[in-house]
């Protein structure tokens, strides 16, 4: 493949990846369209097109993980189609389908290390973008703290912090200034939007890359990473300590030391009164999602059923929430317990996974960059998707996840000059 061409399709499927967090639909005949639907026949028409005309149609690489993921998108439209209605497993059925197809692009383009880094590049580019839409957005309201009007659009800002931060870190002979400054205005949007979900994810996934690091970094320091290593923090306290001071942000760190402390206690969520509204309302329908759970453990109540079974407690809850915005109780409550024991032990499988390509990234003629940012992404979105209501959003981010750890996966499976391969991975 010409560097044109890597470059090309990098960026389309950076732009793919990012236009899931625009959060701009269309209804066509009680159908939802998205930009991502369009991009997603542009890349195949486009990407894989000229592939299968030529009949040299790539193989679909798949593993325990990505047949875990599918196996749960089945259960979901299956459910669907049984429990809830005929039209919404068709619906979820297509999801899946598409999951599938932005699965197979991603895992036939980006499989060089060239390309992946493109890839990162790009995708880091277009989110920057998307973000300072955003910021702006806000700024034009007259609000610059709280960044509430828009929904999938805030999500970019911890993503932003942690790629950033890992370009920073661990990109060789990266003479630039740009990367400290972008890290200095990320982590200001991240803290001004009080965007919780961002926060927890963050600071999740760098305490996990911290612990994956330290016993890997005893007798081998580099002295210049080491000043990089010392250099983020530094960034990091600057705006910080600046917008701690803001009231809006201690009232939602406030709002969230609250809702951990109420998730851990025995106290109903009725009796739990010194929350926000919304930490009300999501504490009353866990409690909801666990008596479905109870009554239901094997099928759950229906697929896209959890709104409906909540309807009668409407009048109870002071907040318009219509989700017990967590993927791991939802799955629970409604695909049943066995639906997220696989949910559950596919993420386990990818973190796994993500450790071993961050301590191969590590070895001679690897990318630290690369095993990192699959690992750290990893994380992310496993804490990012137990605090985000159901959709096409914590699915892809899911298969995002998926698809950048299983591109390096076969990467190390590809036989090297002497004819083997990274033995740790053989048996990925």
């Amino acid at each position: 493949m010409t560097r044109s061409a890597i470059d090309t399709n990098a960026l389309l499927l950076a732009v793919l990846a990012a236009s899931i967090t625009l959060g701009i639909e269309w209804y066509v005949a009680g159908v939802v369209i998205r930009p991502f639907d369009f991009l997603l026949l542009l890349g195949l028409v486009t990407i894989l097109g000229p592939s299968i005309i030529r009949g040299r149609i790539p193989r679909l690489y798949l593993n325990e993980i990505v047949l875990l993921f599918f196996l749960v998108q089945i259960i979901s439209f299956m459910n669907a189609a049984l429990l809830t209605s005929p039209g919404r497993g068709f619906v979820n059925a297509l999801q899946a389908f598409e999951l599938l197809a932005a699965y197979y692009l991603f895992t036939t383009t980006l499989r060089t290390p060239k390309s992946l880094v493109k890839f990162f590049d790009y995708f880091l580019f277009v989110l920057w973008l998307v973000a300072i839409y955003a910021a702006l957005y806000h700024f034009s309201q007259g609000d610059y703290v709280r960044f509430k009007n828009l929904d999938e659009p805030k999500l970019t800002f911890g993503i932003l912090v942690l790629l950033t931060a890992l370009k920073l870190l661990l990109t060789p002979h990266l003479r630039t200034y740009l990367f400290p400054i972008l890290l200095v205005v990320s982590i200001g949007l991240l803290l001004a939007s009080g965007e919780r979900k961002g926060w927890a994810a963050l600071l999740i996934a760098s305490s996990g890359l911290i612990v994956f690091s330290i016993p890997l970094a005893f007798g081998r320091i580099d002295t210049r990473f080491l000043k990089r290593v010392f250099l983020v923090p530094i960034i990091l306290i600057v705006p910080s300590v600046l917008l701690l001071q803001v009231p809006y942000v201690q009232k939602q760190i406030g709002a969230s030391t609250t809702f951990a402390a109420a998730i851990v206690s025995e106290a109903p969520s009725g009796e739990v009164r010194q929350v926000t509204l919304s930490n009300e309302a999501r504490l009353f329908f866990i409690d909801r999602a666990y008596e479905m759970i109870r009554e239901h453990p094997i099928t759950g109540v229906g697929t896209e059923r959890f709104a409906e079974e909540i309807l009668g407690w409407r009048p109870y809850v002071r907040h318009n929430l219509t989700g017990v915005h967590n993927e791991y109780l939802r799955i629970a409550a409604e695909n049943g317990i066995p639906a997220l024991l696989l949910f559950a032990t596919m993420w386990v499988l990818i973190i796994l996974r993500g450790i071993q390509l961050g301590r191969l990234s590590l070895r001679p003629g690897g990318d630290p960059f690369l095993g990192y940012a699959a690992l750290g992404f990893a994380i992310y979105v496993t804490t990012l998707v137990a605090l985000l209501k159901a959709g096409l959003v914590p699915d892809f981010l899911t298969l995002l996840a998926i698809s950048v750890l299983n591109v390096q996966l076969i990467f190390a499976k590809r036989p090297t000059a002497q004819g083997t391969t990274n033995r740790s991975l053989r048996h990925a």
